[in-house]
């Protein structure tokens, strides 16, 4: 994927603005955000689940189109040796992102 972590967290951010709840940005933790973890990643917070949140915004089964969007590591990056390292660098950013609106 060539694209930045950064811009990956701003094209989900604005997919959240135009097709998720309202109040999406209130549903997040900053202090449990773990983006290896199906409830407490940005769409397990905001849907419960992270499969409900794919399914609610059309991305289920399609992991490349998760991970354009800030939700999940690319296949490359789950099987480097640095994925958790990876993780850590998009949880950050989230917060980062979501701590200037």
């Amino acid at each position: 994927m060539d694209i930045t972590i950064a811009q990956r967290v701003q094209n989900g951010i604005e997919l959240l603005d135009a097709y998720g709840p309202e109040d999406w940005r209130e549903a997040i933790s900053a202090h449990d955000l773990d983006m290896v973890s199906t409830a407490y990643c940005i769409l397990g917070q905001v849907y419960d689940t992270y499969w409900i949140g794919t399914q609610e915004l059309r991305l289920a089964g399609d992991q490349y189109a998760q991970a354009y969007h800030g939700f999940e590591l690319t296949h490359d990056e789950y099987q480097s040796e640095y994925r958790h390292g990876i993780a850590a660098q998009l949880r950050d950013e989230w917060i980062d992102q979501l701590s200037n609106i």
